[in-house]
């Protein structure tokens, strides 16, 4: 497992202050049937916030769950998750 720069980590925990996120309760969001969901969790001096929320049915454009759900897309983009989720062989089979 690769070790994420402290360059990086600046610009995850700012794209969460932008988000509000330690301001943010789990799972006080709307949620949608059958849609996906996204997840961050932080964990700093041995206390863990966690905040899920529906990737697709978030309100308001302008509202604290869109924001919350363009900043985890934000730091899946500054670490790169996509090597890790996306498949260009054969999967699942």
């Amino acid at each position: 497992m690769s070790a994420v720069c402290q360059k990086r980590v600046v610009q995850l925990l700012q794209s969460l202050d932008r988000a509000r996120f330690s301001s943010l309760e789990d799972r006080a969001f709307a949620w949608c049937f059958d849609s996906g969901s996204v997840s961050v969790s932080v964990s700093v001096d041995g206390k863990t916030k966690r905040i899920v929320s529906d990737d697709s049915c978030t309100g308001s454009k302008s509202g604290l769950q869109a924001k919350f759900v363009k900043s985890a897309a934000e730091n899946d983009t500054i670490v790169g998750s996509d090597k890790w989720v996306s498949c260009d062989g054969p999967c699942g089979n």
